[in-house]
């Protein structure tokens, strides 16, 4: 069955079908509108399409709509209300590779709805399942309601029972998708959702080569905010949210070709405008949460082992969090509350603890671990202390705690099992602490303001 009806003039619409139960129907209504639908055939051998449905309604002028199909059971339904809209969607191929061999890439199941209510928008959306037969239940949605907004989908070779959902609702947004790169490895049960309500919002996010069971999720409200993630492993899921203007998250959780990164678990959240959160994970079994609410707050996360975790969290304007891990077990928290603080934590060894909370104004706080079962711990109430905690060696333990103003405190500890608790209360204070070789202890109680204290140990 094929319908077409047409009114205006310089109308064009082409339809061909070969397969079984196939049903076409295009209407257009304005000036210059183009309407073209196929399902099966190609380059030919056995490229039929069975019950394929496809559905182009183009309301305005100069649209053009562009449909292919080559597979079982597809749907692929276009709507556009404005003018100068674009969209296009292609489900398989059939290509003549030499003589009579056809290399026919069909996605099954697979439904393409899109939708554009505006002007000058252009959405795009490809499901190729695997190559020599493969395919899945894949479903592209995509909706824009604004003007300028362009958004695309792909869903390539091995994938199945893949899901891209992208909505834009404002001018000038961009959404990308992507879900592997073909080669016919298996990419499969991943979903990616993205939604942007404003102007001027960038989303993109790819689930690449052996991507399996991933999920990322983006949800950006405001202005000018751009949201990245790139997975490439295994059950990897990504999470992003955004409310504010020119905000800007990414996250990237990355393995070899062989999927060594599997099981890694990301998510930020931003409120507020200009802000900025980074999170890249190399290994498997990691976690990472950020969390800013304010303006102008930056994160910083890196993670490369297995099973490490490290948060990000930031409440006020102009806080500056990073995490770095390398090696397996670690974990690392910053938490601050305030303006213009600073917090940071590396990690190079096996099971650390780092953790820096800071509530007031322009504190500093830093913790250096190498090795491994070092335990760190900051905690600052007040305006412009600064704590420095260093940690070499095996099983060391330091404790800095500053309540008041101006205070500084510096740990070094180099060897084993050595233990080092700094407490300062009051204003412009100064301790500083080295130890050296095993098994040292320092206890140091300032109370009051301007005092100083030194301690060596080394055996």
């Amino acid at each position: 069955m094929a319908g077409a009806v047409m009114y205006g003039q310089s109308n064009d619409s082409g339809v061909m079908q070969s397969g079984n139960n196939n049903n076409a129907d295009v209407i257009q209504t304005g000036n210059s509108n183009k309407a073209r639908l196929e399902q099966g055939v190609q380059n030919v051998s056995a490229a039929a399409s069975n019950n394929n449905t496809a559905i182009a309604t183009q309301r305005g002028s100069i649209n053009d709509a562009n449909v292919v199909q080559i597979g079982n059971s597809n749907i692929v339904r276009i709507d556009q209300v404005g003018a100068n809209n674009i969209a296009n969607a292609n489900q398989g191929t059939a290509r003549r590779l030499f003589g009579t061999f056809f290399q026919v890439t069909k996605s099954l199941n697979n439904e393409i709805n899109q939708d554009q209510d505006g002007n000058r928008n252009e959405v795009d959306a490809d499901q190729l399942g695997a190559a020599f037969g493969g395919g899945g239940n894949n479903l592209i949605n995509q909706n824009q309601l604004g003007d300028d907004n362009f958004s695309r989908a792909q869903q390539d070779a091995g994938a199945s029972r893949n899901t891209i959902n992208q909505t834009q609702t404002g001018d000038n947004n961009d959404a990308l998708g992507l879900q592997g790169s073909g080669g016919g490895i298996g990419t499969f049960d991943n979903t990616i959702n993205q939604t942007q309500t404003g102007d001027n919002n960038d989303a993109q996010a790819r689930q690449l080569i052996t991507t399996k069971n991933s999920s990322s999720t983006q949800d950006q409200i405001g202005d000018g905010n751009f949201g990245g993630v790139r997975q490439q492993g295994d059950t990897n899921t990504a999470l992003q949210l955004q409310t504010g203007d020119d905000n800007n998250a990414a996250i990237e959780q990355d393995g070899t070709f062989a999927g060594t990164s599997f099981l890694n678990e990301a998510s930020q959240e931003q409120t507020g405008n200009s802000n900025e959160a980074s999170s890249d994970q190399k290994g498997a079994l990691n976690n990472s949460i950020e969390t800013q609410r304010g303006n102008e707050n930056t994160s910083d996360i890196v993670q490369t082992g297995d099973s490490n975790r490290s948060e990000v969290k930031q409440l006020g304007n102009g806080n500056i969090g990073a995490t770095e891990q390398i090696g397996n077990i670690n974990r690392a928290r910053v938490s601050q509350d305030g303006n213009l603080n600073s917090g940071e934590t590396q990690q190079t060894g096996a099971d650390n603890d780092a953790q820096i909370a800071s509530e007031g104004n322009l504190n500093m706080g830093l913790i250096a671990q190498i090795n491994d079962l070092n335990d760190a711990f900051i905690f600052q109430i007040g305006n412009e202390n600064i704590s420095n905690i260093s940690q070499n060696g095996n099983q060391n333990f330091a404790d800095s705690d500053q309540t008041g103003n101006q205070n500084k405190s510096f740990m070094t500890q180099d060897g084993t099992s050595n233990r080092s608790i700094a407490n300062q209360i009051g204003n412009l204070n100064m301790s500083t602490v080295s130890q050296s070789g095993s098994m040292n202890i320092s206890n140091v109680l300032q109370r009051g303001n301007s005092n100083t204290s030194t301690v060596t140990q080394g055996n």
